[in-house]
């Protein structure tokens, strides 16, 4: 069997996407490319090359939100377990979800919708100009359709819910909505969506703004951030393999590119790390 390095994986899988997109006559270009690749790699569906649609900038808007430590609104807690910790920590954001929020639950109880509809009206309260990310409740687009209308002005919107009922009123609304009054959007035209596709959407956002979209740079994000958690036993392990310098740099903490030292001394004189050394 090839490829069995998760890193390999994507890459592959990257450059087949590209590759039929090509071959289909489709070329996406400039920011909207990660995105678009992202969710064809989480969902193996070609049409959303086509259904996906942005608001200009949207990708740049989103990215600049997340880099400016803009939290992020999910509908569904299945988004928000598939977003990217690591990314938002890097970044300083943080990322929620409130449908099982018991107070959330009982206003939609008594007012009689739906706890989509008081999920957003909670988040626009607590976090208006957040990153609104709706994969599954097309009622969630109609409230946040309204509170743009009144006035909220979120960072980015991105309403991609799936299904048969309300869904695509609620994506034609959205999207109307926001061209009307200058917000950030990316939705997903049609039928298809899911929970999937909008955390592929958040990762590709998040992979951008931490400069990680390629798949050899979240790896080396990841033992970079284990040697830093884990400093002093990587030193008692490995010490005598590399200089006093470099064990000098690991053991100051302020100095980021310290790891990145220790890890280049390190693949030099004894290879590769291990997947169980660096705690993958």
């Amino acid at each position: 069997m090839q490829h069995t390095r998760p890193s390999d994986i994507e890459n592959v899988s990257m450059q087949i996407i590209t590759h039929e997109l090509s071959a289909a006559g489709i070329f996406i270009t400039g920011e909207n490319d990660a995105v678009v690749k992202r969710v064809i790699h989480a969902t193996a569906d070609f049409d959303f090359a086509k259904n996906l649609v942005f608001t200009n900038g949207a990708v740049e808007y989103g990215v600049e939100a997340l880099k400016a430590h803009t939290p992020v609104i999910t509908d569904t807690n299945m988004a928000l377990s598939g977003v990217s910790k690591p990314s938002l920590a890097k970044l300083g954001c943080e990322a929620y979800c409130f449908m099982a929020d018991p107070d959330v639950a009982e206003r939609a109880k008594a007012k009689g919708t739906t706890r989509a509809v008081c999920a957003m009206e909670y988040a626009a309260k607590m976090y208006p100009g957040a990153v609104l990310a709706v994969g599954n409740a097309p009622t969630a687009l109609f409230k946040i359709a309204e509170q743009i209308r009144e006035g909220l002005r979120p960072s980015l919107v991105i309403g991609v819910p799936v299904g048969f009922v309300n869904v695509v009123e609620g994506k034609e609304t959205i999207w109307n909505t926001c061209l009307q009054y200058d917000v950030p959007a990316i939705v997903a035209m049609g039928r298809k969506g899911g929970s999937t596709v909008a955390t592929a959407i958040l990762n590709a956002l998040l992979y951008t703004a931490t400069g990680t979209l390629e798949p050899e740079k979240k790896g080396l994000e990841l033992k970079i951030r284990y040697i830093q958690k884990n400093a002093s036993a990587f030193l008692k392990r490995h010490a005598r393999r590399v200089s006093a310098f470099h064990c000098a740099c690991l053991r100051n903490k302020n100095n980021e590119a310290a790891p990145i030292a220790f890890l280049t001394e390190l693949k030099k004189r004894s290879g590769n790390l291990s997947k169980k050394e660096v705690g993958r």
